[in-house]
């Protein structure tokens, strides 16, 4: 890997192209080409359907340079085009009026798909050149994107999220009924090509969620998005999802899938003086994902799989090696999928049934305690992968979930 590509990944998202000269578009016009038919014709959309049972779909990731960097050493289903490396945003493709560079975005997808993983694409980044953003009065520039960008992968990505963190000032600086007149605009395009529509992700609260389907925002998306950042704790994820779920059956939405397009542990600024180490980062990662899909999260995207300077990544871009944390993802995954979930809280300690024959627990503070378990369960894992037997029918629980059957 050159040290350009390393530098880039130690920074956050990778910044947006700038507007070229006129004369090097209308090269790149001739270079590129037009959207076409380029990866074949458009197909059937998938079948989304609600499930009580945690899918191989469930495991999504983000990756910063799946062309220059080794390929993931866990299971994953989805691949979320947010932050890769080069760019593959609007911005970064449509770089004039009329003008689009799609060579980023065919490499990706051609990864991607050759991997045999599916391909969430996100819009994000608008270009410098669209006069009026972010207001509606002028649409035809986002428009014309959408068509073409969906008639060129209408064949290979099927999930179209219609924006990143709206309700962020770094990705978007309309309102609401501005992104509910976009999401009219891009609905019926991606839905005649075969595509499902997922819902703008907010991150913090569901509060932008409510004033989207309170505009009518809940009638051009199939699913429905939230990023699951907490700042704290992972159990907090519990009162977001529980609150978008109240918003979602307050707007008729409940029927809808919900899912985590983008989540991770924050490595700085988290808690004044808390010394983050892998140990925490494993914590949080396990538990986190044991609670959405006891909610009912049915796809949950990692932020991301290359480690960054402010979030945890399952990848060490020092030692290029696999984490603590990115073991401990496998672990879990292994644990969860084919299953149900169901998580109760019992004090401080979670206990979560994984059908009748397994279960997991461990303590919110991260105490160590003894519990007794039923004689039927004879042996544990934890999060880590060490395995061991019970004795006495007694376990001691602690902060790194710990499984037993």
């Amino acid at each position: 890997m050159s040290s350009s590509i390393r530098n880039r990944l130690t920074r956050g998202y990778p910044e947006p192209k700038r507007a070229l000269r006129p004369e090097v578009l209308l090269l790149a016009s001739f270079l590129v080409g037009d959207a076409g038919l380029a990866f074949g014709a458009c197909t059937p959309a998938p079948t989304i359907s609600r499930t009580p049972t945690v899918e191989a779909s469930f495991w999504g990731l983000h990756l910063a340079a799946p062309n220059y960097l080794p390929w993931p050493a866990v299971s994953f289903a989805s691949a979320r085009t947010v932050a890769t490396w080069p760019g593959v945003s609007w911005g970064d493709i449509n770089v004039w009026n009329g003008y689009y560079d799609w060579s980023a975005l065919d490499a990706y997808v051609s990864k991607i798909a050759s991997e045999g993983k599916e391909i969430l694409y996100t819009f994000i980044n608008p270009p410098l050149w669209w006069t009026g953003y972010p207001s509606t009065s002028n649409l035809g520039p986002w428009t014309n994107f959408v068509k073409a960008i969906v008639a060129r992968y209408c064949n290979v990505i099927k999930y179209w999220e219609l924006w990143n963190e709206p309700n962020s000032p770094n990705s978007w600086t309309g309102t609401a009924a501005d992104m509910v007149a976009m999401a009219k605009v891009a609905y019926p395009i991606i839905k005649n090509a075969g595509g499902i529509v997922v819902s703008p992700g907010p991150q913090g609260s569901s509060a932008w969620l409510r004033d989207f389907f309170s505009l009518g925002g809940g009638a051009y998306v199939d699913v429905v998005a939230i990023h699951g950042y907490t700042f704290g704790t992972p159990e907090k994820i519990v009162p977001r999802i529980q609150d978008t779920r109240a918003v979602m059956a307050a707007y008729g939405q409940s029927s809808k899938p919900l899912w985590d397009t983008e989540r991770s542990f924050w490595v700085k600024g988290w808690t004044p003086g808390y010394g983050v180490t892998d140990e925490d980062q494993s914590k949080w990662l396990a538990r986190h994902t044991i609670l959405e899909a006891s909610l009912g999260i049915e796809r949950s995207y990692w932020f991301m799989w290359e480690e960054t300077e402010t979030l945890a990544g399952l990848w060490n871009r020092a030692t290029w090696k696999t984490r603590t944390a990115g073991k401990v993802y496998q672990v879990v995954r292994d644990w969860l999928t084919g299953r149900t979930v169901s998580c109760t809280l019992y004090g401080d300690i979670y206990w979560c049934a994984l059908g009748s024959s397994r279960a997991i627990a461990w303590h919110i503070k991260g105490w160590w305690q003894k519990i007794t378990v039923d004689a039927r369960y004879t042996k544990t894992q934890d999060a880590y992968g060490t395995r061991g037997t019970i004795s006495g029918n007694q376990i001691y629980v602690t902060g790194i979930p710990v499984m037993i059957e």
